[in-house]
């Protein structure tokens, strides 16, 4: 598949204030989409974009529809994770760093469950 047929199978592809496009970096396609959105930080409303798709080039229409649905997935729920909150912070937030997350894991046991205990 080509570059061009693949932005053609875009051009039919709709999800609300998302607009979908594809790009090459060499002989790889890379699609990703942006939309307008508010900032979860400062709250103005810019243009956002989501993370970028590997399009390969045997990808056939169907898969180019489905990393198309994959990507909008993933970018809806980042943005709910960047919503959601849990006694005023944002617990479940997209944008931890990864070496924290593990600090915070070898700090004590996060995997430890309260069970609440049942009522004598």
């Amino acid at each position: 598949m080509t570059l061009a047929e693949i932005q053609a199978v875009l051009r039919d592809v709709r999800f609300p204030l998302y607009v979908f496009h594809a790009e090459a970096c060499g002989d790889r396609y890379w699609l990703q989409a942006t939309f307008f959105a508010p900032c979860s930080e400062t709250g103005e409303t810019k243009r956002q974009h989501t993370r970028k798709w590997y399009v390969s080039n045997q990808a056939t229409v169907s898969e180019v529809v489905q990393t198309a649905l994959k990507c909008t997935l993933a970018s809806v729920e980042h943005e709910a994770r960047e919503a959601f909150e849990y006694r005023g912070r944002r617990i479940f937030g997209p944008h931890f760093d990864v070496d924290q997350l593990v600090a915070l894991f070898d700090a004590g046991d996060p995997l430890a469950r309260r069970v609440p205990r049942a009522a004598a």
